[in-house]
């Protein structure tokens, strides 16, 4: 009866490592670019979207490109060395070219 156990132990083993791939969720993360053209200063600034955050739906990590689209441009400038707190601009929209992968 022991050895029985053993074998049916070993075998729901090696049922759930080679099933273990399957149940694995998968991930999305975002990558793209995002420019922000502020209306007061009108030099845009564009750079890479840095973020690390991984999404378990593809269609909520794209409400999150038009969250970051529809928001509105912020100033934060240096002066002497000095940060300055951030401001909203006058004017200005954020341009998104991103995908969710």
């Amino acid at each position: 009866m022991k050895k029985i156990a053993i074998v049916f132990a070993l075998l729901v083993f090696a049922l759930l490592f080679v099933s273990s791939p399957v149940l694995a969720a998968e991930k999305y993360t975002m990558t793209g670019v995002m420019a922000v053209y502020p209306g007061t200063v009108n030099e845009p600034f564009s750079a890479p979207i840095v973020n690390p955050k991984e999404y378990a739906k593809k269609s909520d990590c794209e409400d999150a490109i038009t969250e970051i689209a529809s928001a509105h441009p912020i100033l934060v400038m240096i002066n002497n060395g000095n940060v300055l707190e951030p401001q909203k601009t006058a004017g200005g929209y954020v341009a998104v070219a991103a995908s969710c992968n």
